[in-house]
Order: C-alpha cells, then sequence, then structure tokens
C-alpha cells in the first residue's frame, strides 16, 4: 500500500482546511500556494503519511497539524516578502524556554510541547518541528549529552556527574559544556529573540534600524 492507494478526497479536505485556516491566521495569504505546499509536504512524508495511517482516524488528524503549520510557515515567509523584512526574524527562542520544552519533546509529545511553547511566548510556529530540525544540525555527542540531561534525568544532574566522571573534569565543568550545548541548539534554531520585538508581531526592518538607532543615540 502506497499514499496513492489513500482516499483522495479526505487528503483534500485535510489540506484544502489546513490552508483555509492558515489564511484565517494570517491575512492575505495566498489560498491556492498554500493548498500546493501543503500537497507538497505530504508527498515529500509518504513514509509518516503512511505509518499514521494506523491511528483510529486514519491518520487524518496528525496529518492535518503537520500540513497546518507548514502552511503557517510558508504563510509567514509569504507574508515577509510582501511586508520587507526578514523571515529569519520569526525564528527566536531562549535558552529558558528549550529547557522547558526539552523534556516534553524526548518524551514524544507534540501537542504539550507546542501548547507549552504558546504559554512561554514562544515564537507562534511548530516548536516541536523546530526543535527536531536543530537538533537534528547538531553533531551526536550533543545530542546524546541533551537525550541524557533532558530524559534520562532530567532533574538530578546524573548525567553531568556522569560525563565530568567519564572525561575527568568537574561536575561544574560538565554542566557547562551542557550549557552550551543548549546554546548551540539555541543558535540552529534562530537565536535569541531579537532586541526589537517587545510583543510577539513582527516589525520591518526600518523601523527596527529606527529603534536601534534611537537606543543607541541615548533617544
Amino acid at each position: 500500500m502506497t499514499i496513492v492507494d489513500l482516499n483522495f478526497e479526505e487528503l483534500n479536505a485535510v489540506v484544502n482546511r489546513a490552508a483555509r485556516n492558515v489564511c484565517q491566521r494570517v491575512a492575505n495569504s495566498p489560498y491556492e500556494d498554500l493548498k500546493q505546499d501543503a500537497w507538497e509536504w505530504i508527498l515529500t512524508h509518504e513514509d509518516k503519511v503512511m505509518e499514521w495511517h494506523e491511528d483510529s482516524d486514519g491518520g487524518f488528524g496528525r496529518v492535518y497539524r503537520s500540513c497546518y503549520h507548514h502552511c503557517l510557515d510558508a504563510a509567514q515567509g509569504y507574508k515577509a516578502q510582501r511586508e520587507g523584512y526578514a523571515n529569519h526574524d520569526n525564528y527566536y527562542y531562549s535558552t529558558r524556554q528549550l529547557r522547558r520544552l526539552l523534556p516534553h519533546y524526548y518524551l514524544d509529545e507534540q501537542i504539550e510541547v507546542n501548547g507549552l511553547a504558546a504559554q512561554l511566548n514562544c515564537p507562534d510556529r511548530d516548536a516541536y518541528m523546530d526543535i527536531e530540525r536543530g537538533l537534528s544540525l547538531l553533531s551526536e555527542r550533543d545530542r546524546q549529552n541533551l537525550f541524557g540531561w533532558f530524559w534520562m534525568e532530567p532533574e538530578m544532574g546524573g548525567v553531568c556527574q556522569i560525563l565530568a566522571d567519564a572525561e575527568g573534569i568537574a561536575f561544574e565543568a560538565a554542566s557547562a559544556r551542557i550549557n552550551r550545548t543548549v546554546q548551540r541548539l539555541q543558535r540552529k534554531i534562530g537565536g535569541e529573540r531579537p532586541v526589537w520585538h517587545t510583543s510577539r508581531s513582527v516589525v520591518t526592518n526600518a523601523a527596527a534600524r529606527a529603534a536601534l538607532s534611537q537606543t543607541y543615540d541615548g533617544g
């Protein structure tokens, strides 16, 4: 069985709903383009779609959520092009936010990660997928350290002690190494919150430059 054997009408309804809901959330988004973006996601993630097909709802719930967040990313990109700011200004996480999110990520709690991200005032994005992408860009050693610290023994610091004993370094040095690893993950998914983000809205580059100029001029 392949993706072409799935119910096209049901998949198409998922695509249309995801694109339509994103258009309601991000004004002036191109509906037809977003539908194409959603289909592109489905066709390039056939393995996931087929795996989710074993769910009680045929996997359409998870397909919808993934298409929705993919379309939301695309819509924010289209908006950035229209309004003249850099799309990567939408990507930022503090190390504090990542420390709160990672334990849920390692428990594979996608809904909990994104719900907590909203409570922590993270970017209006799919935090679970951002973390997944960022981890894929880290070294295997960094991934193992984060996995140990934030899933195996998140409250005890046991992994830091193991790391310290194995490499003959102080516990504090091992803890600092974990902190640096979290910072590397942060850089992979956009770095710290831009200084001109005083709310969750995005301002233009011109407005940002003006704000920064006023700050440094003592205004």
